[in-house]
């Protein structure tokens, strides 16, 4: 590899003397001030070349914090973005702010980056330091990513004396970490392995698994594989890799074997961590918690909800309504803990429907809000408490697109989410309630209904009382006309 580039994992890091606002990437990184309102130096020429649209954006987002990168769109660079940093001021604000720009790479799908010579200049970092500092930012990430999208790192210089210090720098990363690795696996690596083969072999031996006197070894990089035969539920090792079903109960082939052996104890924890997955349309997270997705108005999935919220939405004292956007709403964190309740109702009750799709009617200011965290009892009595203290949803859109229950903004665009409700076991409303009623008042151990509605009969009303019973599955946005 050539002596100014680097591959750490599988991401190649180049150090180059240049323009970067000639660069042709996915991302730039510009570094800037608090308000990004900084003119000099390499800020000053990325937001000359960007234009005025991307000082319009900046403008907009309003001020940086230390630990927080911004990313708006590359307005005439060669680049789909500019990620924008406050300027470091130190080795260890470097290390730290180019790991956040990674991170928004990673959220942005930014395959290829390229970086100023973050913290000279300005930001008064030797430049020794800086690249060290950039280089162990860099580590720092990917060790923690190693499925990452980026795939090329730039770090772009203009300035001959700070090219030739990173140059230097380069060299020393790339010779102190060779000199690491060699300690750790050329010196003492071999004779542990001598002997960790041998306890392993020996044991395998006197326990009779008929383990392979020769097994096949291979060097991975730094890691020895070994493949030789053995029952796997003998190993003395710190970890044992069962596969398995999404459910964790096979109890045939291996992993029947590997439950038998480790006892009821791993059976009942694989019982209480059964994997969620999330619904087959959700898009790919990369290990997000959040991702709100506009969905395509010619695609099916689009034509169904709307289809079926205009349907919903015709009333005699209701204005038609026309869609505006609908997006989908994707939260790990909510998906898990609304599963988990649905489970636990699907177990008490296995011959009925516990789930209902249904509607909620807000505001832009709460939609924020319930998509990051949920449904939460704290907004109820904003427009209604008269069947109780919790969350409302409608079994028709038409309640929801009452100006009381979705106030239209500015815009007259107005909000309504269709949610995924747990309604499982029934009880009458009143005024006042703050949770279900008991299924049998005689008996706490048969604990409280599931959710609350106006009519027994003919439910239309329903009211959630545990913030973990409704997920918020697709916002829509619309009109009246």
């Amino acid at each position: 590899m050539p002596e100014n580039q680097v591959k750490i994992g599988s991401v190649r890091i180049e150090v180059k003397k240049g323009d970067i606002t000639n660069e042709t990437v996915r991302g730039i990184v510009n570094t800037t001030n608090r308000d990004m309102s900084l003119r000099g130096g390499v800020s000053g020429a990325v937001f000359k070349a960007a234009g005025a649209s991307v000082e319009q954006e900046c403008q907009k987002h309003g001020a940086l914090q230390d630990d927080v990168a911004a990313v708006t769109s590359g307005g005439n660079l060669h680049c789909d973005f500019i990620i924008h940093m406050v300027g470091p001021h130190s080795a260890a604000e470097t290390r730290s702010r180019v790991k956040k720009v990674l991170e928004r790479c990673e959220e942005k799908q930014i395959t290829t980056v390229s970086f100023p010579a973050v913290g000279t200049g300005g930001g008064g970092v030797q430049g020794p330091d800086a690249i060290n500092a950039m280089l162990q930012g860099f580590e720092d990430h990917l060790s923690q990513n190693i499925s990452t999208v980026i795939k090329l790192i730039y770090v772009v210089i203009d300035r001959d004396n700070v090219l030739q210090e990173f140059q230097k720098g380069l060299k020393t990363w790339i010779a102190n970490t060779q000199e690491s690795e060699d300690d750790e696996y050329d010196d003492d690596g071999d004779d542990e392995w001598e002997d960790d083969s041998s306890t392993e072999e020996s044991s395998s031996s006197d326990q009779g698994t008929g383990a392979s006197a020769n097994p096949v070894e291979v060097m991975m990089g730094p890691i020895k594989v070994k493949v030789f035969s053995g029952d796997i539920t003998q190993e003395t090792v710190e970890a044992i890799v069962n596969s398995t079903t999404t459910s964790l109960d096979l109890n045939t082939g291996v992993s029947g074997a590997i439950l038998k052996a480790s006892g009821q104890t791993v059976v009942n924890e694989c019982k209480s961590k059964a994997i969620i997955h999330p619904p087959t349309t959700w898009t790919k997270m990369d290990g997000r918690d959040l991702e709100i997705i506009t969905l395509q108005s010619n695609s099916a999935e689009y034509k169904n909800i709307e289809t079926a919220f205009l349907k919903s939405s015709q009333h005699p004292n209701v204005k038609p309504v026309q869609v505006q956007q609908i997006d989908r709403i994707q939260s790990q964190s909510q998906w898990q803990r609304y599963c988990v309740l649905k489970q636990a109702v699907d177990k008490k009750y296995p011959k009925q429907t516990n789930e209902r799709l249904l509607y909620h009617g807000t505001t832009k200011e709460i939609c924020q809000k319930i998509n990051k965290n949920g449904f939460n009892r704290s907004f109820c009595g904003r427009n209604a408490v008269v069947h109780g203290e919790g969350t409302y949803f409608g079994k028709e859109a038409w309640y929801s697109c009452q100006d009381q229950y979705s106030n239209p903004d500015d815009k007259q665009l107005k909000y309504i989410y269709r949610a995924r409700v747990v309604t499982g076991s029934l009880c009458k409303s009143r005024g006042g309630m703050k949770e279900p009623d008991p299924i049998n008042a005689a008996d706490p151990r048969a604990g409280l209904h599931d959710c609350a509605v106006d009519s027994l009969q003919n439910p239309f009303i329903f009211v959630v009382f545990c913030d973990a019973g409704a997920y918020p599955e697709y916002l829509i946005t619309f009109k009246s006309i």
